[in-house]
């Protein structure tokens, strides 16, 4: 087909492949059957290291969605919350809740954002913390409110997964889990299901260990690097003092 569309002589279409497959940009998915890989990305403009994390996380979330059967998700943070950076909500069964690469979910609010929240490192946490406004902070006094999300994420720590009910749709529930690269998060993998399908307990115990296996594979796919956006401390910090126990 290259040939009859370029003109190009076969020999120099196989010369060609050949070296885009051995730079990385090719691969080779059959018989004289070719696809591009993500090292295309690489050049074009604006293109974000989170893309590797995309790429690695892509074929884990489809193996567990196909385990699991709920819908799973993708997240990193940008621009104060969680966007959906994959996920196989069109493809699952059981998907009540519509949502597409881009969706932005609150960081608070959601199964994604604490995992990620929870389990990234002190100074972004805190930084995190500081730009929320009131709206994502709630409507409690201001040390009620601190001690309350603070308590929330240490949690959310000592127990390894983020859990939420859906603020769109109440009926919808999720359960998450960070993905690391060193010792501090750059994502979060999650599942979301029917809340009346099971409770937090029961879901913890069908798929945490699978959430955890996904996530470890993705960590380890490729040497993830860090392209979240560290928002600037308010004038007047909400939060001061360490946010989460670093000693466990």
């Amino acid at each position: 087909m290259l040939h009859r569309l370029t003109g190009i002589p076969r020999p120099s279409l196989y010369r060609v492949i050949d070296t885009l497959c051995t730079a990385g940009y090719v691969r080779t998915v059959s018989h004289q059957t070719y696809e591009v890989t993500f090292l295309v990305r690489s050049l074009s403009d604006g293109y974000r290291e989170c893309e590797w994390i995309v790429e690695a996380a892509r074929p884990v979330l489809h193996w567990l969605q196909r385990r699991v059967v709920w819908p799973t998700d993708l997240a990193v943070f940008s621009g104060g919350a969680m966007q959906l950076r994959d996920t196989t909500r069109p493809n699952s069964p059981l998907t009540f809740e519509p949502g597409t690469v881009g969706l932005r979910l609150p960081i608070l609010g959601s199964a994604l954002g604490r995992a990620y929240l929870a389990h990234c490192d002190n100074e972004l946490c805190m930084a995190i913390l500081n730009s929320l406004n009131e709206n994502e902070i709630g409507q409690e006094p201001l040390d009620n409110a601190q001690t309350g999300i603070l308590a929330m994420l240490q949690g959310t720590r000592d127990a390894g997964y983020g859990w939420s009910l859906s603020d769109t749709q109440p009926r919808m529930a999720g359960i998450a889990v960070p993905i690391f690269s060193g010792d501090s998060a750059s994502a979060a993998i999650g599942i979301t299901f029917a809340a009346s399908a099971m409770t937090q307990a029961e879901a913890v115990q069908r798929y945490l260990e699978d959430l955890r296996t996904a996530a470890q594979r993705i960590s380890q796919a490729f040497p993830l690097q860090e392209d979240s956006e560290v928002p600037q401390p308010r004038r007047h910090r909400r939060f001061a003092g360490p946010c989460l126990d670093r000693r466990l």
